[in-house]
């Protein structure tokens, strides 16, 4: 399973090409035919990842974006944003 975007600061990943082995931060737009099962497989999956600071899944159609991001005790904080709000990606600096 490849995710739509991932970043990497990690120099192993540096021109890799398609796979990125120490994500920060991972983008998913989510299917409109498998909503639901895409967004609690990737929510449950995507955190597992070490290096993973931020999981993002994007719904264009409902316009709505989930951002995990995680906190200092390793916990998962999940910030919401609606329709016309920027989005901020803290894994981005």
């Amino acid at each position: 399973m490849l995710p739509d975007v991932s970043v990497s600061c990690h120099p192993s990943d540096q021109g890799t090409g398609d796979i990125i082995e120490h994500p920060r931060l991972i983008v998913e737009v989510l299917s409109s035919s498998i909503r639901g099962y895409d967004r609690w497989k990737k929510s449950i999956l995507y955190p597992t990842v070490p290096t993973m600071e931020e999981c993002a899944l994007v719904d264009a159609e409902q316009h709505f974006v989930e951002v995990y991001r995680r906190a200092h005790n390793k916990h998962w904080v999940i910030v919401s944003f609606g329709p016309g709000e920027q989005v901020e990606l803290a894994s981005l600096g």
